[in-house]
């Protein structure tokens, strides 16, 4: 036992021999000294308990388990928790989080901090055969890692396409030899059909949380009740909600509930009730299973907050919000972010619509639950000018990629997901000025994928975009379809 070990100075002082277990390397966890303040206990220990399972055969199904949820309920945080308390205790040689929807980039930067492949190298070799290098890696370390991957896609065929086709980030991951732990809105995920459930925070969960962040709130738990009770316990609107009241210094959270159940909020509520005739007709248009209406209001009430504030910038500061709201929610580089709006987004920190990445990179990060609702609540008569301004300010890097110059192929990985997350956004209604620009932009990125990052499938389902986005516009008999 290294709590009863000694050793003895010649003054005959005493001290225990103290025993840590090194920590090995982690990836994109800030160092591992990102705050860890969403305290599930429950979920924590579940996790716990899979982890230090050594009953882990192919046939138990234990090497993965799946976090799963509707969005904005935390499932990200506590799995990004998980991961860095593991890293802080020690034990093993990698612990890693990484986001599904950009698993290619990620594994060229972790073969390269492994030290797999130099830079120069990794520059040389394809999307798949990237992976195949960290794969092969990640075999000899069998038992000696856990990877977190966050926010992976929920219907089959996307499913099927990640794990089954040669092209798939997932193709052939080695599940059996180390620990991983994915979140998703599905649970198809988890081998067991189990996994960790994440839902809305209980009552008394929630009072705790939003005191433990607004301090100025304690011993006001039974108003904060109320205030939690209003935004129906949903953890994306109570932290949006916080965040704010902290930035701007409310001394109670009736002042909030105040403001949110104010004049102006009500006559938003009821334009919007009267365009789907009822409120009635309202929650039977909108799929509530993906977030309740109260993020709804959050989200609206920061909106009108930036414009009442009549600063300078207030204006402008939306119009990037909803911009922001067309693009990859997981890694925005403040490089695809035109020059004019880059000073607004200060604001938009400010209000918790938008936050750091984190670490050293220059990129935001906005929740996939805010941008759905910036796009389907705010947009507005905006969404064929930002579609224009997206298309254009992607074509302004995508257009440099040269396939003779490998030092252009990083633009290709920078904006590849953006690029698929603008064609699904905007679908085929894209505004007359901005047909020719976004064909030469998919096509362009297409071409890419398809001669660069092998990555068959990818370029493909752009081209067939393409394709539909032609067919619209000229009919099936013009010589370009």
């Amino acid at each position: 036992d290294p709590a009863k070990m000694f050793f003895f100075s010649d003054k005959r002082q005493v001290r225990a021999l103290k025993v840590e277990r090194a920590r090995g390397f982690q990836y994109n966890l800030d160092g591992g000294t990102r705050p860890t303040d969403l305290r599930r206990a429950d979920h924590l220990a579940k996790l716990r308990s899979w982890l230090e399972d050594e009953d882990t055969s192919l046939t138990a199904g234990k090497e993965q388990i799946c976090v799963f949820g509707m969005g904005g309920v935390g499932k990200s945080t506590l799995a990004r928790q998980f991961a860095t308390e593991v890293y802080r205790e020690g034990g093993w040689e990698i612990v890693a989080f990484l986001h599904a929807g950009n698993l290619f980039p990620e594994y060229r930067e972790l073969c390269e901090a492994l030290k797999l492949q130099s830079k120069e190298q990794l520059k040389e070799m394809s999307d798949p055969d990237v992976r195949d290098a960290l794969f092969a890696a990640l075999r000899e370390k069998a038992g000696q890692w856990l990877f977190v991957i966050d926010d992976v896609p929920t219907s089959e065929e996307e499913r099927g396409l990640m794990q089954e086709s040669k092209e798939g980030a997932l193709y052939r991951f080695p599940w059996v030899d180390g620990r991983t732990l994915l979140t998703s809105r599905s649970s198809a995920w988890s081998e067991d059909g189990e996994g960790v459930a994440v839902g809305t925070f209980g009552e008394d969960e929630a009072v705790s949380w939003v005191v433990s962040r607004a301090k100025d709130w304690k011993g006001q738990e039974e108003d904060v009740r109320k205030f939690v009770k209003r935004l129906d316990c949903y953890p994306l609107a109570l932290r949006q909600a916080v965040e704010y009241s902290v930035s701007v210094r409310l001394s109670s959270p009736l002042d909030y509930l105040a403001d949110l159940d104010g004049s102006g909020e009500r006559k938003w509520l009821e334009k919007l009730w009267k365009k789907y005739d009822s409120q009635k007709k309202y929650d039977s248009a909108v799929d509530t299973s993906v977030y309740p209406f109260s993020i709804v209001e959050v989200v609206h009430m920061c909106v009108m907050k930036i414009v009442d504030s009549e600063q300078e910038d207030s204006v402008e500061a939306v119009r990037l919000l909803k911009y922001l709201s067309l693009l990859d929610h997981v890694e925005i580089p403040i490089d695809l972010v035109p020059e004019k709006w880059r000073p607004h987004l200060a604001l938009l920190q400010s209000q918790s619509l938008v936050v750091d990445a984190g670490g050293s990179k220059r990129a935001i990060q906005m929740h996939s639950v805010t941008q759905e609702v910036v796009r389907t609540q705010l947009m507005g008569h905006s969404r064929a000018e930002m579609i224009g301004a997206a298309t254009d300010q992607l074509w302004k890097w995508v257009k440099r990629i040269n396939q003779n110059k490998k030092a252009t192929f990083f633009i290709g990985w920078m904006c590849n997901n953006h690029v698929r997350r603008l064609t699904e956004n905007a679908g085929t209604t894209v505004p007359q000025a901005s047909q020719d620009t976004v064909r030469q932009l998919v096509g362009t990125m297409a071409h890419f994928l398809l001669q660069v990052g092998c990555q068959y499938t990818g370029a493909v389902a752009l081209y067939e975009w393409k394709l539909r986005l032609e067919v619209k516009l000229f009919g099936h008999d013009h010589v370009d379809v």
